[in-house]
């Protein structure tokens, strides 16, 4: 060792003030022995650098030790304890420069609590014969240094007993309490004073789909009331294992819009028709009542285009190149080809659409036979009843096919959930399926990724030209740096925020404003059902989540795990089980 050469540290390691050791576990004396530490008390001691201060005079330094789960450190940073009670352990690892040898002290809650405190499992490790178990210390006793109180299982305690009396040499976890969940709350509603009929689409009690005809243009008279608002209530409170009382969550409440000649009055919650006509309901919550326009034939050079505040039905079809607008409900009797259809309330198409320029664009439902290379965008629910050919489907609520449908290419974007029948084929392009996703966030994703591709190409342009470090490559290159964070935050669930919190960065991406949400949907909830056969290669997405199927399945639901963090496939059957 030369002058120059710094002399090796001499580390000073803590005292262990646990006991540990390996132990046999079951039966099977060929196994390896694991590593079992005894239990320790809530704020025991596990590392302590004592006599530290005298050793330091003498050149060493403190192990490095990280503080693990459930453990915290004394202000001098000369002792680590428990936070709860539960089973010590160390872990060596080597720090991120590649040298420094550490230490990780954590440790293994003896009652796990689940994160809404709700739930207990006490875990049970193997008793040391010179270490603390619970076979020296009262589980009840531990139970009420922990603050659980409520909802004990006194059959699972006594088996939990049972397993600590008898000393077993395994490991075991049995869950001991339970909260009491909260009632569940009622979201505000429209109750109809007026026979509207079935609204297809509509899931029904035992998790069936409405598929009945949708009966739309109701007839109403003046002054008669055609729904009253049932506010919404909260249900009731519920009580977690730590005896505290929580707070039922508040039901939605809605706002109720009319038009035409509908009015709603607060004071009374009711919405009234201030004249004769039909009745349109749009999202549950927006009324409108207007005249009815009857078309006996096509909609071609005979008629022209039609733009018309009311409701209007179409014996006939809608031939190429013309246009059909309502104020209220529209209902084609026969097909569409190559042509726009809007309206302000539903439309109901009896034939199908056909043709790349046909597009349908709805503020609520679409019910619709058939689509083949058509765009439909829907603020409500979207049904198909017989196929959907290379075409592209986005509604704010729910997209649902019959069972007996096909779905071939193309993608359906649906802020809620989908039902299907068959879908994709061997020799057709994959199909694409999202559920949970705002459409126009997707669109907005899609936006955003060509912008990147777009940078990235004249980024790669200008260092090809010799553009070195100029001013114009810093710029495009911090602004595809933006895009990219962005891009990795973007939030596609309804009712969230734009972007992830997680997203804000020292260039302060991200407003406030778009992170703010009144409320979101309950995205464990959004499922993707496939009645018949789901091709290899369909492209999947559940929220921010997304999966490419490898094989072909059938008779599967598709939703997010547990922990919303993967999609999952199970049997159809246990779609409303979970």
């Amino acid at each position: 060792m030369t002058g120059s050469e710094p002399l090796p540290k001499k580390i000073y390691e803590p005292h262990q003030k646990f006991v540990s050791q390996r132990v046999q576990i079951g039966e099977d004396e060929a196994a390896d022995k694991v590593v079992v530490a005894e239990l320790v008390r809530k704020d025991g001691l596990l590392l302590s650098f004592e006599n530290y201060a005298k050793d330091k005079e003498q050149g060493f330094v403190k192990q490095p030790v990280e503080a693990g789960g459930n453990v915290y450190t004394s202000r001098n940073g000369d002792e680590y304890r428990a936070e709860v009670a539960g089973y010590p352990k160390i872990d060596r690892f080597v720090a991120e420069d590649g040298e420094t040898k550490c230490l990780r002290v954590g440790v293994e809650p003896l009652f796990q609590i689940s994160p809404d405190n709700m739930k207990v499992r006490v875990a049970i490790h193997p008793p040391l014969v010179d270490g603390n178990s619970l076979q020296q210390i009262g589980l009840d006793e531990l139970l009420t240094e922990a603050g659980i109180t409520y909802g004990l299982d006194r059959e699972q305690l006594t088996k939990a007993q049972h397993c600590i009396d008898e000393g077993l040499m395994e490991f075991n976890t049995l869950e001991i309490a339970s909260g009491s969940e909260c009632g569940r709350s009622e979201d505000a509603y429209l109750q109809f004073e007026i026979e509207i009929g079935p609204i297809a689409g509509k899931e029904l009690p035992d998790g069936s789909i409405d598929f009945r005809e949708r009966r739309i243009m109701v007839p109403v008279s003046a002054g008669q009331v055609l729904a009253t608002k049932i506010p919404a209530r909260p249900g009731t409170a519920g009580v977690n294992v730590l005896g505290e009382e929580v707070a039922a969550a508040p039901g939605k409440d809605i706002t109720v819009k009319t038009s035409g000649e509908a009015r709603y009055s607060p004071e009374n919650a009711q919405v009234i028709a201030t004249a004769d006509g039909v009745l349109s309901v749009v999202r549950d919550s927006v009324l409108a009542v207007s005249s009815r326009q009857e078309i006996s034939g096509d909609i071609d050079f005979a008629t022209g285009n039609i733009e018309s505040n009311n409701s209007v039905i179409i014996r006939g079809s809608v031939q190429p190149g013309f246009q059909v607008k309502a104020g209220g409900d529209l209902e084609i009797g026969r097909t569409v080809s190559s042509a726009v259809i809007e309206s302000l309330a539903n439309v109901v198409i009896k034939g199908g659409i056909t043709g790349k320029k046909t597009k349908i664009r709805a503020t609520g439902d679409v019910d619709i036979l058939f689509v083949e290379q058509g765009r439909i965008v829907s603020g409500g629910n979207c049904v198909v009843r017989k196929q959907v050919y290379y075409s592209s489907i986005h509604a704010d609520e729910n997209i649902r096919c019959r069972k007996e449908s096909v779905v071939v290419g193309g993608e359906l974007v649906a802020a809620g959930s989908i039902t299907l029948g068959d879908v994709g084929s061997d020799k057709s392009t994959a199909t694409f399926l999202a559920a949970g996703v705002l459409p126009e966030r997707l669109e907005l994703y899609r936006h955003l990724k060509s912008q990147q591709s777009e940078l990235q190409s004249e980024i790669i342009r200008q260092l090809e030209t010799g553009g070195g470090r100029s001013r114009k490559l810093r710029n495009m290159e911090r602004e595809a740096a933006g895009i990219k964070q962005k891009l990795m935050r973007i939030n596609m669930i309804p009712g969230t925020g734009l972007y992830s919190r997680a997203g804000v960065g020292d260039d302060d991406l991200f407003t406030a404003e778009e992170y703010s949400a009144e409320y979101s949907i309950d995205i464990a909830e959004i499922h993707i059902d496939v009645a018949g056969t789901l091709q290899a290669g369909t492209m999947l997405q559940i929220g921010n989540r997304t999966l490419t199927v490898d094989k072909t399945i059938s008779n599967r639901v598709f939703r997010l795990n547990g922990n919303l963090k993967r999609i999952m496939a199970l049997p159809l059957s246990r779609r409303r089980g979970g």
